[in-house]
């Protein structure tokens, strides 16, 4: 069983390289008005992650290496649940993975859930 992740959930970016992810340390903006909440906080779907800003990445900017900061998500690629919906989406698990813009594309990290009430498959 996994948590679900909700608005009150902390997710951030980091760089994806083997071994423990080195963390940008950009927070993901979450942005969700889905029905179904736990602790009156409404659960993630996808539509709450994808496309969304990713305002404080430390990446630095280099020229001359190309790297530049995480700005937004790119897309969730797994972590969805496949048995727990609302409005005919499925919520969003501490699962998550999905990528960010950043140079050097940028990962999605679970620093914490926030809850551990609501748990699904």
């Amino acid at each position: 069983m996994s948590k679900v992740l909700t608005m009150s959930s902390i997710i951030l970016c980091g760089q994806a390289v083997p071994g423990p992810p080195p963390l940008h340390g950009g927070t993901v903006v979450v942005q969700s008005t889905a029905k179904l909440t736990t602790n009156n906080i409404s659960v993630l779907l996808k539509r709450s992650i994808e496309n969304k800003t990713v305002p404080d990445c430390s990446t630095p900017t280099d020229t001359n290496t190309g790297t530049f900061p995480c700005s937004k998500v790119n897309s969730v690629t797994a972590g969805e649940s496949t048995k727990l919906t609302v409005e005919g989406k499925n919520v969003i698990l501490e699962t998550l993975v999905g990528t960010t813009n950043g140079n050097p594309i940028g990962s999605l990290f679970i620093e914490d859930v926030k809850q551990d009430k609501l748990t699904t498959i």
